[in-house]
């Protein structure tokens, strides 16, 4: 499992292209800039990056556009956002374990989380990690209760998937997290390498 994850956001990471540049090896670059009309053009982009990078490169596929985009360009794997898929999200599972891939390795799969009955969603549909978020106060949902370090510790240890910490990570906040046994860390603004942070 990648320990960064970079997330791309068409509204507070424009363009990923020059932080996910910075990123070290084995780390990885997830897809979002969901609706955005630049979208497949930056996948390609992205792409093309992670390859000369040795970064792993995710597409969040919310729907079969998503699915062919990550295809197209082929990405290393694939995140199901919440609430994305419905009743299909078990069969796209075992359909991304089936997509032969020329490395022999199979497509990794990642989900996102809330709540305690999402983790075990997650599982069920054959997910190979999740990310449980907001584990502290973020701007991508200033409206959101986050979870805070204490709770966020109970869920990971009730997980049965690797989880990723998501939503307000920065270098102080990451601090909080000593101690949790977390798959990595994904962030926007936190990992952006600028002053701003998530």
């Amino acid at each position: 499992m990648p320990p960064l994850v970079l997330i791309t956001d068409a509204t507070r990471l424009a363009d990923p292209l020059n932080p996910a540049q910075q990123l070290p090896k084995g780390a990885a670059v997830l897809l979002r800039h969901y609706n955005d009309p630049g979208r497949k053009a930056l996948a390609f982009q992205l792409a093309a990056l992670c390859r000369r990078k040795g970064l792993i490169f995710i597409v969040a596929a919310a729907d079969a556009a998503g699915v062919r985009l990550g295809l197209a360009c082929r990405a290393d794997g694939f995140h199901l956002p919440r609430g994305s898929w419905g009743g299909h999200a078990p069969s796209l599972c075992r359909l991304f374990g089936k997509i032969p891939r020329k490395d022999n390795r199979r497509l990794l799969i990642t989900a996102a989380a809330h709540s305690n009955r999402a983790l075990g969603r997650a599982a069920s549909l054959g997910a190979d990690a999740v990310f449980l978020s907001p584990v502290f106060a973020t701007q991508s949902h200033p409206g959101r209760q986050p979870l805070g370090s204490v709770r966020f510790s109970a869920m990971v240890r009730r997980s049965r998937l690797p989880v990723y910490a998501l939503g307000g990570i920065t270098s102080s906040s990451l601090r909080r997290l000593s101690g949790i046994k977390i798959a990595g860390i994904g962030a926007i603004g936190g990992l952006a390498f600028t002053a701003a942070t998530d």
